[in-house]
């Protein structure tokens, strides 16, 4: 193995491990983490923060065995997830595994502190504040995300359920843009930003790029800086760099357009907004 590759490596265990920080880091860590996410918390919840419980990082790496790859139920980067038992319950926890992850991390905290009383939402149980990227804590949705459910589960889905569930998270959705009086965009709804639980119901989540529009505003122009899969999916987006509303309805769309359809789901590449759009 080369130099350059063992740094590299060595900068991402860093990161992936950080319960190697000392007693002092920690409660540093807890106290520089828990002022940003109060701040964000008041910035995003219109100066009323929402209490949320803290955990631990003791008690997680109990919870997943000293996060026991064996327990790795999804990796998203930056992200893992683990499947976790805590005080008798199951739950996920969602673990970055690049530190310049943690602006990301706060807003998603914070988006989804705000939007978890909504049914179609994956709650947020809690965090830790212990490390140096704040470590997130939800129910357990145990049939796994969109993309499971639909290509990897052997539990076959009619149409018609795919179809409801198709409501469900349109629900979600609309809850988001009409439920408060900035409208929050998620601007990434795909196969892997909805998880699904036991009874098939979806759980929207993945709030890391999701933004809010200010009041008296139609649209934030962010010049293109969200991630490819909004890009691949809103052709608005891909045109403008703006986001507004319509951003998620056309990323809800190709969601639409993939759930119903076995053959897009696998070959969902080549029928992409962008590709129609270069092939125009």
């Amino acid at each position: 193995m080369s130099g350059a590759i063992m740094l590299c490596y060595r900068k991402i265990s860093e990161s992936c491990f950080p319960r190697f920080l000392s007693r002092k880091e920690r409660e540093r860590a807890f106290i520089e983490n828990g002022s940003r996410v109060l701040e964000k918390l008041v910035s995003t919840c219109n100066g009323k923060p929402i209490p949320i419980r803290t955990f631990s990082f003791a008690e997680l790496s109990n919870a997943t065995n000293n996060f026991d790859p064996q327990l790795v139920i999804r990796e998203e980067w930056p992200y893992q997830w683990y499947k976790g038992y805590l005080e008798g319950r199951t739950i996920s926890i969602k673990k970055a595994i690049y530190d310049r992850a943690k602006e990301e991390v706060f807003t998603d905290l914070a988006i989804s502190a705000k939007v978890s009383a909504h049914k179609k939402v994956l709650k947020l149980v809690g965090c830790c504040l212990e490390t140096k990227v704040v470590i997130l804590v939800y129910e357990f949705a145990g049939k796994g995300t969109l993309r499971d459910r639909f290509i990897v589960s052997d539990e076959p889905m009619t149409r018609q359920s795919r179809l409801k569930m198709a409501r469900e998270i349109a629900h979600a959705t609309s809850y988001l843009h009409t439920a408060f009086s900035r409208p929050i965009i998620h601007t990434n709804i795909n196969l892997d930003t909805v998880f699904v639980d036991q009874n098939d119901i979806p759980k929207l989540t993945g709030f890391s790029f999701s933004l809010i529009i200010p009041e008296g505003e139609i649209h934030v122009n962010d010049n293109w800086k969200r991630g490819m899969t909004t890009l691949f999916q809103s052709p608005n987006y891909f045109a403008m760099g703006c986001i507004t509303e319509k951003t998620d309805v056309s990323c809800f769309g190709w969601l639409e357009s993939r759930g119903s359809n076995q053959r897009a789901l696998e070959h969902s590449c080549e029928h992409s907004p962008l590709q129609k759009l270069l092939d125009q």
